[in-house]
């Protein structure tokens, strides 16, 4: 089969940085692209780390390396789909205010997921940033792991009772991953962005959600590939409105370097892979070309 009769599934956001591919405006000659929408599909993660359904997808970063971890058949291209500073997805009731982001350790905390992104950079600030310890905390989550053969450390909570019930009942002290508008709950970081700025600063590094990856088979069988859906999603990023501030949605491995370089210590440090792995050892020499 040439590449004048190339037809591939992703799985992706509907983003302004995605908006111009999936329209159709930005294409490429003789590749055609059924695209599946996450907000619509929200188990493809799941759907691809267990059964390979898309030939490309965006996942979640921490999800890759755990897939990776135990042999999945998928290649990480170096195209960031989603970033975002996280610390405005904690929160707690509003009456309590012992509880501050120094006294975290040792309190009853759920996630929906333990292995979920956002959780895994929001304990990686509070570790660095506020001497949090996250062995001292009962954790609880809500959902199993997108990658099977993963066992989290957490208590899960399998009877109905939802998250922010848990909170609301003092059954937990703080959600991690998580945002609300409900009046008997308050954010534990008043200004967030504010909170996470001198960080940002000293480390130079973008929190990391989600990244493009392809299964084994498609870089195996379609050599070029790879380059192809970086140019289409480079032009699609590049027909967004100009947006100001920091790139939250970097391309190539030069610009997430240092931020993989932090997810993958942290990714360690809380157990969610088993040793330190190196941003080398995830990409060849063809992904780092591009």
């Amino acid at each position: 089969m040439t590449m004048a009769s190339t037809r591939l599934s992703m799985a992706i956001g509907n983003t302004p940085q995605t908006a111009a591919l999936l329209s159709g405006a930005v294409a490429a000659p003789g590749l055609a692209i059924d695209f599946h929408d996450l907000a619509a599909t929200p188990d493809a993660f799941k759907r691809m780390v267990r059964n390979l359904e898309f030939d490309l997808c965006e996942l979640a970063i921490v999800t890759f390396l755990q897939a990776r971890e135990h042999g999945k058949p998928l290649v990480l291209l170096p195209i960031t789909m989603l970033g975002r500073f996280p610390l405005n997805q904690i929160v707690c009731r509003a009456d309590r205010m012992d509880i501050t982001p120094e006294t975290l350790s040792g309190r009853r905390i759920g996630v929906r997921s333990w292995t979920k992104t956002t959780g895994v950079w929001v304990r990686a600030i509070l570790i660095d940033e506020f001497g949090f310890d996250p062995d001292s905390v009962h954790w609880f989550s809500f959902e199993e792991p997108h990658v099977a053969e993963y066992t989290d450390p957490t208590e899960r909570v399998g009877d109905g009772r939802t998250i922010f019930q848990m909170l609301l009942d003092g059954e937990i002290d703080v959600a991690i991953g998580e945002v609300s508008n409900d009046p008997r709950l308050r954010p534990l970081f008043a200004d967030p962005i504010e909170a996470v700025k001198g960080w940002h600063a000293n480390r130079g590094i973008v929190p990391i959600n989600h990244m493009m990856v392809a299964t084994s088979a498609l870089i195996r069988t379609r050599p070029g590939i790879a380059a192809t859906i970086y140019d289409l999603i480079r032009r699609s990023r590049d027909a967004a409105p100009a947006v100001a501030g920091v790139d939250m949605t970097p391309l190539g491995l030069g610009a997430n370097r240092a931020s993989l370089a932090w997810c993958l210590d942290h990714a360690a440090r809380q157990r969610l892979i088993s040793r330190r792995v190196t941003v080398d050892e995830l990409f060849d020499e063809t992904m780092r070309a591009l």
